[in-house]
């Protein structure tokens, strides 16, 4: 526990091109647009909070709820601990926090104020959680709806070169069981291969294709429903042969407390700016653990994977997104691992050199 002041904050917008073109049912993508908080204390001590979105629309709307709803607040309020904070700042609006672009601006200034709590305890995030190793496992993800089988290929093999041995791909299309069949004779049972519907099908069609998913061994079924079906996923994951993963599009802890109780899911991928910050989405993985259930938490593997050892079992989801120099750590994979950062903070750290690259201008 601390106690300094909030000295002042700050937002700055980046635009991001990714390594390689992002291609779902949703979004055809070949950059993001990135919203940096910044939030100093009286003692000199900076955090940052950084997000992600497709559009430069969502990170507007996000940086007008930062400084129309919480930066007033911020100013006023004495620094104890990142969860005195985010209930503060939740307590002053809660009826704008049970989901959207409040919560997510809210999740900028809990990331931020974990990585103040960190650097000023002198420690990586994952040392404040008691997290003793200091890698992760993670696993590939590609095979976008629009690849060709040669495009898959290639990034199955881009991850085997790595040391990455599990592969996701997305589900979703006529030619579904063509292209899992391909991957799997292609690089035989040593890869694990895992798919991701988004969200696409109805029940009696999850129930089908999860019959056909069982024959090439899937590891799981992700989001074969729209997330907020949690009665229906809880009568499909009672039924389907493939274990059912789903929570990145699930707000606060609430609704993951609920695919829980209703035994709903076997993987739950709780998505940290969904969940409000770290401060949320720890209180989703003691659900998720304490009811012997695995975590997977959803994208920006450069945060999640400080966070995932919340649970005694998880899986890390990388993708190849960001450019290198867009943070000072590497978070690349090496033999098939990630190195958590060792820096007090967070790590998820991004330097002024890429700042001056990547920022827009007002």
């Amino acid at each position: 526990m601390i106690t300094v002041k909030l000295s002042s904050l700050n937002t700055i917008k980046l635009k991001v091109p990714l390594n390689k073109l992002m291609k779902t049912r949703h979004v055809h993508l070949e950059h993001v647009y990135c919203l940096l908080f910044l939030l100093q204390t009286d003692t000199g001590i900076e955090g940052q909070g950084l997000l992600r979105a497709s559009t430069l629309a969502d990170i507007n709307i996000i940086e007008n709820c930062i400084h129309t709803l919480f930066s007033e607040k911020l100013l006023q309020q004495g620094f104890v601990s990142p969860e005195a904070l985010w209930q503060h700042l939740w307590l002053h609006k809660r009826n704008h926090l049970q989901s959207g672009y409040a919560l997510y601006a809210l999740a900028a200034i809990d990331l931020a104020a974990w990585d103040i709590q960190a650097k000023h305890e002198n420690k990586p995030l994952h040392q404040l959680f008691n997290i003793k190793k200091d890698f992760v496992v993670p696993y590939g993800n590609g095979g976008w709806l629009t690849d060709t089988h040669q495009e898959m290929k290639e990034d199955v093999a881009w991850y085997l070169d790595r040391g990455c041995h599990h592969f996701k791909m997305r589900i979703g299309c006529d030619n579904d069981l063509e292209r899992i069949k391909f991957l799997r004779h292609t690089f035989g049972n040593d890869l694990t291969l895992s798919v991701d519907a988004n969200q696409y099908y109805d029940f009696d069609s999850a129930i089908e294709i999860s019959k056909r998913l069982a024959d090439f061994d899937v590891a799981w079924f992700e989001e074969p429903l729209f997330s907020n079906s949690i009665t229906e996923l809880a009568r499909l994951a009672e039924l389907s042969p493939v274990a059912i993963a789903t929570g990145e599009n699930m707000n606060c802890h609430w609704a993951i407390q609920d695919v829980c109780t209703l035994k709903a899911a076997k993987i739950l991928q709780p998505d940290v700016i969904y969940q409000g910050g770290i401060t949320g989405f720890k209180r989703s993985a003691k659900i998720i653990n304490d009811a012997n259930l695995i975590l997977g938490p959803h994208l920006f593997h450069e945060l999640s994977c400080s966070l995932a050892g919340l649970c005694d079992s998880h899986y890390i989801e990388h993708i190849d997104f960001f450019p290198e120099d867009l943070f000072t750590h590497d978070f690349n994979i090496k033999d098939g691992k990630i190195k958590l950062p060792k820096m007090p903070g967070h790590g998820v750290v991004v330097p002024q050199q890429a700042i001056k690259k990547y920022q827009l201008q007002n």
